[in-house]
């Protein structure tokens, strides 16, 4: 005979052996929903039963996978400045806007139980931009759509037509070969025109503004005119100053310089290079592809560059390039190429050295200046307001 106590305390001694503490703390580590399944699993095992528990599971993570499918994660893309390079406003923190041009990432599958979930969206993110940002182009960029049912494919079209009819005209950009069939199918080509379908994202943009530079000169555009292989005469990134972006996002491994020339500047790779070392950085990688060029940068300790660095690192830099561009830049002259510090200027002479030249050339890089930072200013309204934000609530 065993007192119930007894046998109790052996019951408990051989179950606890069957709960996996680890395991149940790697889930709240990794990710804390994950836990909250496994956690009902436990109790409804506890205290109801075996199965029970297990099922009570089950169906909870069915709820859960209904929910994140009739969800698909919608991401906005803006430009890595100084290429043609997209990425998310989530990923890259020092990104750009494209004036007038929304572009969109849908990163799943479309069918009945979401299209509806994703024009909504799309209709929100246009209502909160309309204050600061009149867009007339929307992107959508397809790559995460590997299917497209037929209700889907119908709210597609809603989404074209009811944007077109606020003025706004519809791109699509790498769609996939199982989505375009599903497309073309539904007439949802042949409605929008095969010519608003781009292989890039920096396609479509471009075929975008080439549209809106064309309408606003008053040409009549033709939808097989805005998606050609042809050099573009209406519209490039890097029209008639140079660009710099300056990034920690790209790559773990270091600091990605990306600077678009308005032209062919021979020579300019040295003068990078001789400025970033009198930086005290160290170039680990580089490419120059006729008006792109792209440096991989770490600084003394072999580490990439501090936030902090990066935007007097892109103004100097800018400042330096643009010198290049212009033709006033003479290496010999003394200046360090030193994008840390301003160079200094003597006091004694300097008022006998003013041109109207020299000042006209100051004043000049003193507005790109001031533009610039306007519309890095724009650019964060613009990604506060999508992120639910105002700028009343901004710190001032």
């Amino acid at each position: 005979y065993l007192p119930m106590f007894a046998l109790a305390a052996i019951v408990i001694n051989s179950v606890t052996s069957l709960i996996a503490y680890d395991v149940a703390a790697e889930l709240w580590r990794v990710k804390k929903w994950d836990f909250v399944l496994w956690f009902v699993a436990f109790l409804g095992t506890l205290f109801i039963g075996p199965l029970q528990g297990i099922g009570i599971a089950v169906l909870l993570s069915l709820v859960v996978i209904i929910y994140e499918a009739v969800r698909p994660q919608l991401t906005i893309l803006w430009r890595v400045p100084g290429t043609s390079i997209f990425r998310s406003i989530d990923q890259e923190t020092a990104g750009q806007f494209i004036p007038n041009v929304f572009i969109v990432r849908i990163g799943a599958s479309m069918y009945f139980a979401n299209a509806s979930h994703v024009k909504d969206a799309l209709l929100r993110y246009l209502d909160d931009l309309a204050e600061v940002d009149n867009t007339e182009y929307l992107v959508l960029e397809l790559t995460g759509v590997l299917n497209i049912d037929a209700t889907a494919a119908g709210v597609l079209q809603e989404i074209v037509e009811d944007f077109r009819s606020r003025g706004i005209r519809t791109a699509f950009a790498m769609v996939t070969r199982r989505a375009m069939r599903t497309m073309h199918k539904s007439n949802l080509v042949s409605f929008l025109g095969e010519s608003w379908f781009f292989p890039t994202v920096n396609d479509a943009v471009r075929g975008c503004l080439t549209h809106q530079a064309a309408a606003r000169q008053g040409l009549a555009v033709m939808d097989m005119d805005i998606n050609t292989d042809a050099p573009n005469p209406h519209f490039n990134f890097i029209s008639t100053e140079p660009e710099v972006g300056v990034s920690n996002d790209l790559f773990h491994q270091f600091t990605t310089v990306s600077i678009g020339l308005p032209r062919p500047i021979a020579d300019l790779m040295p003068l990078l290079m001789e400025a970033f070392s009198a930086g005290g950085c160290h170039v680990v990688g580089a490419q120059a592809d006729n008006v792109q060029h792209t440096y991989h940068l770490v600084g003394r300790g072999g580490q990439k560059l501090m936030r902090k660095d990066l935007e007097p690192l892109r103004v100097r830099l800018l400042e330096l390039v643009g010198q290049i561009c212009r033709g006033d830049h003479r290496p010999d002259s003394g200046d360090e190429l030193d994008f840390g510090s301003q160079p200094e200027h003597p006091a004694a002479g300097a008022a006998a050295q003013d041109t109207v030249q020299s000042v006209a050339e100051a004043l000049a890089a003193e507005r790109l200046k001031i533009a610039q930072a306007t519309q890095r200013a724009q650019d964060l309204e613009v990604k506060l307001r999508l992120l639910g934000g105002t700028p009343e609530t901004a710190a001032v």
